[in-house]
């Protein structure tokens, strides 16, 4: 592709922690370390991404070797600094050995990540956390994940035939379930089509599943100091229909909307588009890259 995203540009992820604390389950979505994030606020047994995009699997591989090595997160922001670069690129190397694409991402956007990985650690709007890098415990839970053999990442379409079918039935063998699928805003790019429903469907999920999206639309308000309306959903049929998700898009602004309020929570049903909303100061959801 023309354009890729070795960083999120997904800054409120603290408004998901209502919603996400304490889930447990696997997280399964696209894109780089704002995935880390959902994992750390849910308590994810497992981390699964999956990216069209062969980059963003080979940056999780970089991280796959960078962070068990780093025990804080200071320490993980340090192999990124000036100084280190050729100790870092040349432990890469050693881990990694003919995997070099990792390496060469290294090479080129070092600089790049290193102030990209410092403002993750100073994001607390609000003073809470919202990113995996923000708090400490978030951070060793995302090492802890890491260190266990636990953070996947294939290269992938989620509309395709194969990766994302091949992924429910490993996850049932381990006994896990879904409990966060993150799209991002990928899916304003793509149909809900007939591949992409048995995808979601193929996947270990139970009532406590939720879909995790981002929007940016003209009649949508964004979060503050964001570009993005996140949006969360109950995973059910419904939820894997596109015309009910546009007509819930549509209806998204309800009158007691305040513009700030730049989170919706919708649970869609078998039977209807009967939706939850919960209208106060903080907002619940989130997602975007």
């Amino acid at each position: 592709p023309g354009e890729y995203y070795y960083r999120s540009n997904e800054l409120r992820h603290d408004l998901l922690v209502p919603d996400l604390r304490g889930r447990g389950g696997v997280v399964l979505g696209v894109g780089p370390d704002q995935i880390y994030t959902l994992a750390a606020l849910m308590g994810a047994e497992m981390i699964v991404g999956v990216d069209y995009d062969a980059r963003i699997p080979a940056l999780h591989r970089l991280y796959g070797v960078l962070v068990p090595r780093s025990e804080t997160v200071d320490a993980l922001i340090a192999h990124f600094a000036p100084e280190n670069t050729e100790a870092t690129e040349a432990l890469l190397r050693a881990e990694l050995g003919d995997d070099l694409q990792p390496v060469r991402m290294f090479e080129r956007l070092h600089d790049q990540l290193h102030r990209y990985l410092q403002r993750l650690k100073e994001r607390r709007p609000g003073g809470t956390p919202a990113t995996w890098l923000a708090d400490p415990a978030y951070y060793a839970h995302v090492r802890d994940l890491f260190r266990a053999g636990r953070v996947f990442a294939r290269t992938g379409d989620l509309t395709g035939s194969t990766t994302v079918r091949a992924i429910g039935p490993v996850l049932r063998d381990l006994g896990l379930t879904v409990r966060v699928f993150y799209f991002s805003n990928a899916d304003q790019f793509f149909e809900y089509d007939d591949d992409f429903v048995a995808n979601a469907r193929s996947l270990p999920t139970d009532d406590r599943t939720l879909v995790v999206r981002t929007i940016r639309h003209p009649k949508l308000p964004n979060a503050r100091d964001d570009r993005w309306h996140y949006i969360v959903q109950d995973f059910d049929d419904d939820t894997l229909v596109l015309e009910e998700v546009l007509r819930t898009l549509k209806r998204a602004v309800l009158p007691d909307h305040h513009p700030r309020y730049a989170v919706e929570q919708h649970g869609t049903r078998a039977h209807g588009t009967r939706r939850k909303r919960r209208v106060e100061d903080r907002l619940s959801v989130v997602g975007c890259r």
